[in-house]
């Protein structure tokens, strides 16, 4: 079993609350959900959740192994749709500047619908009549 798939599988057991259910959702047996976990903990030398005969709870290790997992599962995926030319949802931060005036009556009356419609993006919306660099200040587009 290999790295991805025991991060995988970590994950599944923080978010069933337990091996037994975790095993069941990823349809394997809970001897080798328990493997997997054991392994992860071994590479890491740390001790990822607390266990109980009945429930499992994260330690501050592995609280904070699962939300870096969680992003280099999400980055994996986005990964494989784009290679494999599947169409991928937007996300992240897009960083847009418009003047006063074109924020205010062009650009701001659809932000909304934009939001809702992409709903992994978030806007950083920068509006000055100043003039502005573009790549000095990280921003990805001007109207």
């Amino acid at each position: 079993m290999d790295r991805l798939e025991r991060l995988k599988l970590f994950v599944l057991v923080t978010e069933a609350g337990n091996f037994s259910a975790a095993g069941k959702t990823a349809n394997l047996a809970q001897a080798q959900i328990s493997k997997a976990v054991k392994a992860l903990e071994e590479e890491f030398r740390v001790t990822l959740f607390n266990r109980t005969t009945r429930n499992v709870s994260l330690t501050d290790e592995g609280a904070r192994l699962l939300a870096h997992a969680k992003g280099i599962l999400e980055r994996y995926t986005v990964a494989e749709e784009d290679v494999r030319g599947e169409k991928t949802e937007p996300r992240g931060t897009l960083r847009i500047l418009t003047s006063d005036g074109t924020g205010r009556v062009v650009f701001m009356p659809y932000v909304a619908g934009f939001l809702k419609r992409y709903p992994l993006l978030t806007l950083d919306h920068m509006m000055t009549d100043r003039f502005i660099d573009l790549v000095e200040n990280g921003l990805d587009a001007a109207l």
